[in-house]
């Protein structure tokens, strides 16, 4: 024979009522032993009750079916919400803006902020970087200027030759980024 038995249908009765008969118990015993007990038991009572009835009555659909769309109405709303408010603000589209070629070189950088930096000097033949060189050189008998050149080692060729120092150089470029920029003709150089 089996030790499980199945539990019959006045054992589940009888299981029901006393269950009932502890509730009940503890509901007469509480507001005796704790005076402030009462009224939060009986709020907590008549809640239970007045919500169960409401759920049970029905309307052409039924209450617990009106109030399960709602929650996932508002379980929704509450994420599409959510999602609105926590994305991270779009990136501009002109921060896609970050190669062009002047003066015979390309050039790339990335930006801070709104400001481009870190520009570097890029063979447009082997996409080496380019190294700088600067030197003094005579204009003529009475003057000599600082000139930059960019010189690339894989290539093994002068790529840039220009008035000024690297500084100047980096600076003459960033001018040209930002015009491009301002005047909307980056679009144009992709």
């Amino acid at each position: 024979m089996s030790a499980d038995k199945p539990i019959s249908s006045l054992q589940k009765s009888l299981a029901a009522i006393a269950l009932a008969a502890v509730s009940g118990l503890v509901g007469w015993i509480v507001p005796y032993l704790l005076p402030f007990a009462k009224p939060a038991w009986q709020a907590t009572t008549d809640f239970v009750v007045g919500v169960s009835a409401h759920l049970v009555r029905s309307t052409p659909v039924p209450n617990w079916l009106l109030y399960l769309i709602c929650g996932a109405v508002v379980l929704c709303v509450v994420v599409i919400v959510g999602a609105f408010i926590s994305a991270p603000p779009a990136e501009p589209p002109y921060k896609q803006y970050r190669t062009d070629n002047f003066f015979g070189v390309k050039w790339v950088w990335r930006y801070s902020g709104d400001d481009p930096i870190g520009i570097c000097p890029i063979c447009p033949t082997c996409q080496t970087v380019l190294v700088y060189g600067e030197q003094m050189e005579a204009i003529d008998h009475w003057n000599s200027a600082y000139m930059v050149s960019l010189f690339c080692e894989t290539c093994n060729m002068r790529r840039l030759h220009e008035k000024g120092d690297r500084t100047y150089l980096n600076e003459k470029i960033y001018r040209q980024i930002e015009v491009r920029l301002r005047t909307g003709t980056w679009q144009d150089s992709r």
